[in-house]
């Protein structure tokens, strides 16, 4: 890991060790953090286990789409389990204390879920697109939507991957956050770093300006095309109806599952 001297990562905390944050916050502050992470967790957990109970009990859920979908619930269930349970234990000692190997190994969870919760919405438009398109040519012989999905989620874990490892290797740092209830990569720091600085223009542009533009791009294209297809119908009010429908299924396929 780059070593950068302690002062220039941590100003929040009156010692010299950056993995040691105690900021000058009220304890209820952190004890009104420490309540919200508990109902939080408690309630995530109930939900996204019912959700791969009604998955693994219903076969008609079992479509290639939802696969992706899935993907999403795993990873954040993977916050669920671990990442809310060490920022409850943060907040309930008053800051981060529980030492660097802890911090590293939640900076890299954290990231890697993070990342593919949000790489996840990129897979759905992508997915999208692509199967529309193959069917439409007729040209699922080759790639069918099964091939697609698997291939999309082994690369959203693999492009995830490239986000959260870089810290570990030595290009960017994994440090308490300022208000020393978790880990994550160095977004601040009082002395200049080429690595850090490098490595977060490097997440911030491919970890979610291209996802976005990927996200906007697939999205309008299918849309466009789909909306050629309802200017064939004859009748207003059913391709003003069909139009309003389309919006609505482009919107909520891909952003939907995100927000729940």
């Amino acid at each position: 890991m780059l070593d950068i001297p302690d002062l220039q990562i941590n100003a929040t905390s009156p010692t010299l060790d950056p993995y040691l944050v105690k900021p000058e916050l009220h304890p209820m502050v952190f004890q009104f953090c420490a309540v919200y992470l508990f109902i939080i967790g408690f309630g995530s957990l109930f939900l996204h286990c019912l959700i791969l109970y009604l998955y693994f009990t219903a076969p008609k859920l079992r479509t290639d789409f939802h696969m992706i979908l899935m993907n999403i619930i795993f990873a954040e269930l993977g916050i669920t389990i671990y990442g809310i349970p060490v920022d409850f234990l943060a907040a309930t000692r008053y800051g981060w204390d529980l030492g660097k190997d802890t911090c590293v190994v939640t900076g890299f969870l954290l990231t890697l879920l993070g990342m593919s919760s949000v790489n996840n919405l990129m897979c759905i438009s992508i997915f999208r697109f692509v199967a529309f398109n193959l069917q439409s040519a007729r040209r699922m012989a080759l790639l069918t939507c099964r091939k697609l999905s698997i291939y999309l989620v082994l690369s959203n874990w693999c492009w995830s991957l490239c986000f959260a490892l870089p810290p570990i290797l030595g290009w960017g740092l994994y440090v308490p956050e300022e208000n020393g209830m978790s880990c994550a990569p160095a977004w601040k720091a009082s002395v200049f770093s080429p690595s850090i600085f490098t490595y977060n223009i490097f997440i911030v542009v491919c970890g979610f300006i291209i996802p976005m533009i990927v996200i906007l791009g697939t999205s309008f294209s299918l849309l466009r095309i789909i909306d050629q297809n309802v200017e064939t119908i004859l009748c207003d009010t059913v391709r003003e109806s069909a139009r309003k429908e389309l919006i609505l299924y482009i919107g909520t396929s891909g952003y939907a599952p995100r927000g729940l």
